[in-house]
């Protein structure tokens, strides 16, 4: 009984201890290193919708995939010919199927400007291979839509033809070339990296412990040395 009154007391006395040294250590943690904390690398990305002109290797997504990923591709993209950048070039990549007809893609580097810009270059690679294959599709589509309505001056010809046309301006109408999405870039931090909340909450429980200690310490030897 006589312990609790002391640390009653003890504890009435430094009230004011008690309750602003967690509190002042929660902020000093929350707000430690806040300016200074950098993210240790980034990573952006966009999506892309392929296109639908029956090619398979421009609109099928996992040949996609396969084609960022060669060696050929990302020279042509970064401008890079020595082997050993272009490992490392294509270590950062990251292609992913999010359909059969869609690829996500991801490049991580340190630098915030750089990764965008590798994403950039990459879509707009593929774009300009895309859209010529696709040009080369409808002028084939052209070329036969007009054969075909020549071919329709000529009776025994006349269904063929018609169906063929009719076959040729469907796949004109519902055909489309690749499209990409805005490139997003998002910072990433270490998973050892604690969070201002997770800091504020170690300050908070630190400084209780040190109120604990000084609370109840100097009682108990108090009373030690009475015994």
């Amino acid at each position: 009984m006589k312990l609790i009154m002391d640390l009653f007391k003890r504890l009435k006395k430094n009230i004011v201890l008690v309750i602003l040294v967690p509190f002042l250590l929660a902020g000093v943690g929350y707000f430690y290193g806040a300016k200074s904390e950098s993210p240790e690398f980034y990573s952006a990305t966009t999506k892309m919708k392929l296109g639908k002109y029956e090619d398979q290797e421009m609109n099928l997504a996992e040949n996609v995939k396969e084609y960022m990923l060669t060696e050929d591709f990302i020279f042509q993209a970064f401008n890079e010919s020595d082997d050993e950048k272009i490992a490392e070039i294509t270590q950062k990549i990251k292609i992913e199927n999010e359909s059969e007809t869609s690829v996500r893609i991801t490049y991580s580097g340190e630098d915030e400007k750089d990764v965008e810009n590798a994403v950039e270059k990459m879509s707009n690679l593929f774009l300009s291979y895309d859209s010529l294959k696709y040009k080369d599709y409808q002028k084939i589509l052209n070329e036969t839509i007009t054969e075909s309505e020549k071919a329709e001056a000529s009776s025994e010809s006349f269904g063929e033809a018609q169906r063929l046309i009719f076959e040729m301006r469907e796949k004109e109408r519902t055909s489309k070339k690749a499209d990409a999405g805005k490139i997003n870039v998002m910072p990433e931090l270490s998973s050892e990296t604690f969070s201002p909340k997770k800091r504020a909450l170690l300050g908070f429980l630190v400084g209780a412990a040190l109120v604990f200690f000084y609370i109840v310490i100097p009682v108990l030897f108090r009373m030690n040395d009475k015994r």
